[in-house]
């Protein structure tokens, strides 16, 4: 992947050719491999690059949600003339946002926001210089406060999230890493 550009290829399940031997399907979103390029040591890979996606959780009935920040594994890295290819499987549906290490001097980082949706990636930030989630995921805050839902905990523990949500104090915030 060159700065600047989304490229991917796509590798999109379809359903089975025959369901009537099928007791129960439920069709899985799609999946894709993205491929990143970056350089550097590929000791700590994870630091030099990495995509994260975010998952929403809400509890009408306590009017507290959640926003979940998590990493994708490395589906696989291989390392060419002082560059480190990595894949990662991506799904459908999903707000991703990458970070990759491009060029050692001087140093020089470079962050996208990008969804998967009809089997396309699709660029959201296009050099317009917000690289925060506030701006993607405004929309999920502002449906919350249509419903009355104003307490959100952000972090990278689920099971804290759940905590979070199902509390019935305001002073209920979970401890831990956030």
């Amino acid at each position: 992947m060159r700065a600047g550009q989304l490229d991917c290829q796509f590798e999109c399940p379809g359903p089975p050719a025959s369901l009537s031997s099928v007791v129960s399907f439920s069709f899985m979103p799609a999946i894709t491999e993205i491929e990143l390029e970056c350089v550097g040591n590929a000791v700590n890979i994870k630091a030099l690059c990495a995509i994260t996606w975010f998952e929403t959780l809400d509890n009408e009935s306590t009017k507290r949600a959640a926003i979940i920040e998590h990493f994708l594994p490395i589906k696989s890295l291989r390392r060419q003339s002082r560059v480190n290819y990595l894949r990662f499987e991506i799904q459908e549906g999903k707000f991703y946002h990458y970070r990759r290490y491009v060029r050692v001097k001087p140093p020089t980082w470079e962050e996208k926001w990008f969804k998967f949706e009809n089997s396309q990636v699709i660029a959201l930030d296009q050099g317009q210089g917000d690289q925060t989630p506030n701006r993607f995921l405004e929309p999920i805050r502002k449906a919350w406060a249509e419903r009355g839902i104003y307490n959100i905990f952000g972090g990278q523990d689920r099971l804290l999230a759940l905590e979070y949500i199902s509390a019935t104090e305001d002073s209920a915030r979970p401890q831990g890493k956030t």
